[in-house]
């Protein structure tokens, strides 16, 4: 049976070892994951959080595979190791709706059935106990959600079906996470700002990453932020913290910053690049 109870403080009710491994890194500000060794051939480096130490392994990496274009004709993404750039562009040359198995009618129906009620896994495992899931609620219910009456367009998962699908903006050719994104990188776009789009990983003081949506002329970070959780506020803090050389700008809701410009406000953000 694997270890459930921390080591440093001695609570002992989790109900498995990735939660008491939590507890560890938010309680006690110290991660248990342990570190392996770098994928890359001859590096030695130890990392935690991917299968390289840095940028540098990585692209390294890919440079072994020889560079090509995406193979679906409507894409002109550079590719190393893969034929597509995305499983998106796979499933248009490859697959259809017909021919995956996932959708055909029958299977969805058994893949329904087994996870209603007890039958699903998530629900056998436990999680939060009642008293948390009431806060949590009562938390973010009305009023308190940070986006309460955000509706249509302004809302930063408006027309994105999935937190991991990417839009393409045609006029600048980047692939960002919202329409939130979207806007700000045709706002900087048409006034002709020198600007990158998530360019660069920075290491945090906890041995986290962060990764900024916006760097404008290597001096002002811009960072978009739809709902902020206790992660995002502390990888906020922490790159402030670490990286004073930067002017560190959230549009949309707030998390530590340097300057704070509500969403409906935005046209604010002109002004302090300009």
């Amino acid at each position: 049976m694997l270890e459930t109870k921390c080591p440093t403080c001695g609570k002992d009710d989790f109900t498995n070892e990735n939660y008491m491994k939590r507890h560890h890194k938010l309680i006690h500000d110290e991660s248990l994951v342990e570190k392996r060794e770098c994928s890359l051939d001859g590096c030695t480096n130890k990392t935690r959080n991917s299968k390289f130490c840095s940028d540098t392994c990585m692209g390294k990496s890919r440079r072994e595979y020889e560079e090509q274009i995406c193979k679906n004709s409507e894409c002109e993404t550079t590719v190393y190791k893969f034929d597509y750039c995305s499983r998106d562009c796979a499933n248009k040359n490859t697959w259809t709706e017909r021919h995956n198995p996932a959708k055909r009618p029958e299977v969805q129906k058994k893949i329904s059935e087994k996870q209603i009620g007890d039958k699903n896994n998530m629900r056998r495992k436990g999680g939060h106990d009642e008293d948390a899931k009431k806060k949590i609620s009562e938390a973010m219910s009305g009023e308190k959600h940070p986006l309460h009456g955000v509706k249509g367009k302004d809302h930063p998962s408006h027309g994105v079906t999935s937190g991991l699908k990417l839009q393409k903006v045609e006029e600048t050719g980047h692939r960002v996470r919202s329409n939130w994104e979207k806007e700000i990188d045709l706002m900087l776009h048409k006034e002709d700002i020198n600007y990158e789009y998530e360019p660069k990983t920075f290491e945090l003081p906890n041995e986290d990453t962060y990764t900024p949506d916006f760097i404008i002329k290597g001096e002002i970070v811009i960072e978009v932020k739809g709902w902020p959780d206790e992660k995002s506020k502390e990888r906020a803090r922490l790159f402030i913290q670490k990286h004073s050389e930067y002017k560190y700008i959230v549009v949309g809701n707030e998390v530590p910053n340097d300057k704070f410009i509500a969403w409906e406000e935005r046209d604010q953000l002109k002004q302090e690049i300009l």
